[in-house]
């Protein structure tokens, strides 16, 4: 091998070796039973069992529906395509839900909807994984796509019921469809009830988008402490125990480690409030580059 062949190879070798794993952020079951949904506007499938029980906001279940528009509820399966308000958005849905990215979702003509369980390490898991997916009315081949994942996991080596979940994602290039309501996408949980939580930037437009604001780009921050440690831009993940969600830990406040649940903010507080977590999301991010 020549001297020039010789270099030109190290030199790839290192490009390789320094390059990011490919979807890094996407959670990977051992024995996966996948199940791809069909393209679609606005549906949910059946009652989908998820390969374990979980007490979430005080009831235990076994089974959810997955929404197409970008979430999942568990007492019935919901066809709302567009948040109408930030407060309250989520609530809307009229039950119990987790939304990684509440907006029109239309994959039709782009991008799939898969979901099933397996496991992780010694963990019984489950996982939704929108890939590619398109907006509504964005067309026979759509550009801007979105890839994100709900991952969730059997923690009840912790106690009876208890779980832990992760909003996960590797691409947001859009936020609403051609039938928003002025309101884009939102991200959080909700018991329809007084307890629902959205993630700083819910609601704003851009504010999640890769090429959006640092402190608020769905890909660029994290959030909490996951199962097995695994911290990572684009990696917000939750622990629900004894059916109470706890958001604590690095990337967003209260940095107690305990049980939190936060209410959403009256319009008039939500800026201020928002722009607190977004300050705190942004020092997380200093500090861990310094």
């Amino acid at each position: 091998m020549s001297r020039i062949t010789f270099y030109r190879a190290s030199v790839a070798a290192v490009f390789l070796a320094t390059l990011p794993a490919v979807h890094a952020q996407l959670r990977s079951l051992d024995n996966y039973s996948e199940v791809v949904q069909y393209g679609n506007d606005d549906d949910s499938t059946d009652a989908v069992a998820f390969g374990f029980s979980a007490n979430l906001f005080g009831t235990t279940y076994s089974d959810l529906f997955i929404n197409n528009n970008g979430n999942v509820t568990f007492a019935f399966p919901s066809g709302l395509g567009n948040p109408s308000s930030i407060n309250g958005g989520l609530a809307q849905q009229g039950g119990p839900v987790l939304a990684p990215f509440f907006t029109d979702i239309d994959t039709t003509y782009a991008g799939t909807l898969s979901y099933g369980t397996g496991t992780i390490g010694a963990f019984n898991a489950f996982v939704t994984n929108w890939t590619d997916v398109a907006a509504f009315g964005s067309g026979l081949r759509p550009t801007a796509l979105n890839t994100f994942q709900l991952f969730m996991v059997d923690r009840s080596d912790t106690g009876l019921g208890n779980f832990d979940f992760e909003f996960n994602y590797t691409k947001i290039q859009w936020d609403e469809g051609a039938n928003s309501t002025g309101v884009t996408a939102l991200v959080g949980f909700s018991n329809a009830g007084s307890t629902n939580f959205l993630l700083p930037g819910s609601g704003m437009s851009g504010a999640f988008l890769d090429n959006g604001p640092a402190d608020s780009a769905l890909i660029h921050n994290l959030l909490g402490v996951p199962f097995d440690g695994a911290t990572m831009d684009g990696r917000y993940a939750f622990n629900v125990r004894d059916g109470l969600v706890s958001f604590a830990g690095p990337g967003f406040p209260p940095d107690n480690g305990g049980p939190t649940q936060t209410a959403v903010p009256e319009p008039a507080t939500y800026g201020l409030i928002g722009c607190a977590a977004l300050a705190a999301l942004a020092l997380r991010r200093r500090n861990n580059r310094a």
